[in-house]
């Protein structure tokens, strides 16, 4: 026993010197712990708040930090460019890494998200290509339409009663009502039943899991832990989301009425055998789970911020009330010509990043923010840090949409990137 122990004491001695004195990656800086181990991250990621502990680094260290021995965190504009834009100065082709797969696990097809290889990647891409049209972001606007007028309908019926309104929830139940219709071609009924759907709370759950997951895939040795974690926390959550999502596309392709939403395209090719089942579900359940939170989140912060600074609150209503004669009138078409609305969404996007930890990437051997990355670097830049950070924006806690509107602002706006950017964009982004 004592033997088994030292050994064990050994060899984790070994590797915190190794990863000190001599890894790749020595001369980065960083907290101690984070550089000697992965024990710091795993403990500063399971509070949820590790992007506001990567918020403190940078400010601690600078624009490059070491959040474990193998992986660096980037907050500057100059690091989306070099990381998420391949080929821009010079850089290499930087691609998406293992922490795609947990997304992915358990479909019999992966989907334009979580497909790591990049020229399928650009394949699955180009299915959306007429979804992404003028046209078909004409007929998509009928499905936001309806639900946001269930929206408003019910959000106004609750205010005639003076009662408190979780907003937070509501919104949550409108993005995951769009995005259901988008990509199911039903809609989760979130708004007309006011109440959750059993697919939204499993989504909520599997992503508490991911935490963990993520911590573990870095260390081999730590990845037969998983099989001791319970399987509704990880392996039931996700096979009930793909079954119904599963169903939900056999269902959608047993219609036969044109659907006006995101997938109508996908749907048509797997009818004529030019696209297969597995991958439109994988697109279907992909597709709900990225953009029903974060658009529901994203709504919600904005409002937020919005209702805590009176300024821009007045300034925002004035625009969209001189705007339009009535409700009825509001479009899409109209909408994204109203300057102050745009500049309000930026900055509520800046002040709160949905993806506020990053998308992360392995380094192939590149620079990177001016300095070498070996290859088989995890790299990311982290939303949240460079978008509270004081070298790139002036009162970096206050919402002030003007900055992205006055002429002679200093703020690095490029620094803000909640899309991402290059060929593995958003498609929410358009």
């Amino acid at each position: 026993m004592w033997l088994t122990l030292k050994e064990t004491v050994a060899y984790m001695a070994s590797h915190v010197i190794y990863n000190l004195y001599f890894h790749p990656l020595r001369n980065y800086p960083g907290p101690f712990w984070a550089r000697a181990s992965l024990l710091w991250r795993f403990y500063r990621s399971v509070d949820g708040r590790f992007h506001r502990h990567l918020e403190d680094c940078h400010k601690c260290y600078g624009t490059v930090v070491r959040v474990s021995p193998n992986e660096l965190s980037f907050s500057s504009p100059d690091a989306w460019t070099d990381i998420y834009m391949p080929g821009t100065r010079g850089v290499a082709k930087i691609l998406k890494n293992e922490f795609y797969d947990m997304f992915g696990a358990g479909m019999d097809e992966q989907s334009m998200g979580t497909e790591r290889d990049p020229v399928l990647a650009h394949h699955k891409y180009a299915l959306f290509a007429p979804a992404l049209s003028a046209k078909g972001l004409s007929q998509q606007e009928k499905v936001l339409q309806r639900n946001i007028d269930s929206f408003i309908y019910k959000l106004g019926n609750m205010g005639t009663n003076h009662v408190c309104i979780d907003m937070t929830k509501w919104f949550i139940y409108l993005g995951f009502d769009i995005m259901g219709e988008m990509a199911f071609g039903e809609s989760f009924g979130c708004l007309d039943r006011e109440a959750s759907h059993p697919w939204l709370d499993l989504m909520l759950g599997l992503m508490h899991s991911v935490t963990v997951m993520d911590n573990l895939r870095r260390y081999p040795m730590l990845v037969k832990l998983a099989q001791c974690i319970p399987s509704k926390w990880t392996i039931g959550f996700r096979d009930q989301m793909i079954q119904y999502g599963k169903n939900q596309t056999v269902a959608r392709l047993q219609k036969q009425d044109k659907q006006d939403d995101f997938l109508e395209d996908v749907a048509d090719k797997v009818r004529k055998g030019e696209v297969s089942q597995a991958e439109m579900e994988a697109h279907s359940w992909s597709m709900a789970l990225a953009g029903g939170e974060t658009s529901g989140s994203t709504m919600t912060s904005t409002l937020y911020f919005l209702l805590k600074s009176p300024e821009a609150y007045r300034k925002w209503t004035c625009e969209i009330r001189s705007a339009y004669s009535s409700y009825e009138s509001i479009n899409i078409a109209s909408a994204t010509k109203l300057k102050y609305l745009r500049a309000v969404l930026n900055e509520g996007m800046r002040m709160f990043p949905t993806v506020a930890q990053g998308t992360p990437r392995t380094s192939p051997g590149v620079m990177v923010d001016g300095r070498y990355v070996p290859k088989g670097t995890e790299i990311c830049v982290s939303p949240w840090a460079v978008t509270h950070d004081q070298r790139w924006w002036s009162d970096t806690y206050t919402f002030r949409p003007e900055r992205w509107i006055e002429p002679g602002c200093t703020d690095i706006k490029s620094a803000s990137q909640p899309f991402s950017l290059g060929p593995r964009v958003c498609p929410g982004k358009l």
